[in-house]
């Protein structure tokens, strides 16, 4: 619905299918994983395809299990990064982002994100006990990127904005 907002196209497609035709695919709160999709996404990626991975993505295994790897540990080698903790905020309270020069707001979800490599973070808590930590990671494999969002903020427009970069 966001890259609709700004006129990109969209398809929905199956974890199944062949999706090297497209130059971007966004996989948003893909909770349950394997091996062979964490793959699968990796060899998109090296061949120049653009994945957009949002909060909760690889927390679980196909039966429902969290993994002991971390909180998203398969996703790990996509992201270049970790997730050391997620939080929520109370109904009333509202923490802060910046990205691009600009601030945004959150309440609802916030993955702390750590990349590898500090240029890998365009985004950033600004406020609080998560100052400092990503919000937004970025990796280059092969040819294409991987774009982590880690947090669900309040009118999307961070979410808008990243998608706008990706794209």
């Amino acid at each position: 619905e966001i890259a609709k907002s700004f006129g990109a196209p969209n398809d929905i497609v199956y974890e199944k299918d062949d999706v090297s035709a497209y130059k971007v695919v966004i996989a948003p709160a893909f909770e349950m994983l394997d091996s062979a999709l964490v793959q699968k996404w990796m060899n998109y990626v090296r061949q120049g395809g653009n994945l957009v991975l949002t909060i909760r993505t690889g927390v679980k295994n196909r039966w429902g299990h969290i993994f002991h790897s971390g909180w998203s540990g398969p996703v790990y080698p996509l992201i270049d990064a970790t997730i050391s903790d997620f939080d929520q905020l109370l109904p009333y309270a509202k923490g802060k982002i910046e990205y691009n020069s600009n601030t945004y707001t959150w309440n609802t979800w916030a993955d702390l994100v750590t990349a590898n490599k500090p240029e890998n973070e365009p985004a950033h808590y600004a406020d609080q006990f998560y100052a400092g930590k990503a919000a937004v990671v970025t990796n280059k494999i092969g040819k294409g990127t991987v774009t982590y969002i880690g947090v669900y903020t309040d009118d999307l427009k961070l979410e808008r904005d990243v998608l706008r970069k990706v794209y």
